[in-house]
């Protein structure tokens, strides 16, 4: 089971979970979705990223406490919004609870978060918790930071566990595996 190519110019490309409900994810592929678009040259004129990219993967804006992802990859997703304020998780852009278990996150893209952003605002609390999770190859392009993996709040809490692997992402500008903003606790 899985999610593959699909585009938008908005949120949640592969699958979007909002509200009051819960997400749970066990055995998919989400892979080679894109939210936004990426500056292009056509016929002399440069076409840029307009508006809100979240999620080019999954996007999880939800008060369920029991959201999970495991045995699953999420793949060659991306996001690319107007800006790095606007461009966010390419493989997965987060603002409440989840858990991901035994799952690839790789060569997801965007400005910021190239695997994963998690973001606590408007009265939701970022919680990522990962076991035997492999965030590998992901890029934060432009002026991005977390490649792997961003964090941006006074609330957020991120769980590194056993068996979970953060290497090869890259970027241009802070965090090539992580960055972790102020207020964020990283255990």
């Amino acid at each position: 089971a899985g999610a593959r190519k699909n585009n938008t110019y908005s949120m949640g490309i592969g699958i979007s979970a909002g509200g009051d409900s819960t997400m749970q994810i066990d055995g998919a592929h989400i892979t080679d979705n894109k939210a936004g678009y990426k500056t292009e040259v056509e016929d002399g004129f440069e076409i840029q990223g307009a508006g809100d990219a979240y999620g080019g993967g999954i996007y999880v804006v939800s008060k369920g406490t029991s959201n999970y992802i495991k045995n699953s990859v999420i793949a060659r997703n991306s996001a690319w919004g107007a800006d790095a304020a606007r461009s966010r998780g390419g493989g997965i852009y987060l603002n409440g609870v989840l858990k991901i278990e035994d799952t690839d996150i790789i060569e997801n893209s965007a400005i910021t978060g190239g695997g994963i952003c998690l973001i606590g605002m408007n009265n939701l609390y970022g919680d990522l918790d990962l076991t035997r999770t492999v965030i590998d190859n992901n890029i934060a392009e432009d002026t991005g930071t977390g490649s792997g993996l961003a964090s941006y709040s006074y609330t957020n809490k991120v769980t590194l566990n056993a068996g979970t692997k953060i290497r090869g992402n890259s970027g241009s500008a802070n965090g090539g595996g992580i960055s972790i903003g102020e207020g964020t606790t990283l255990m």
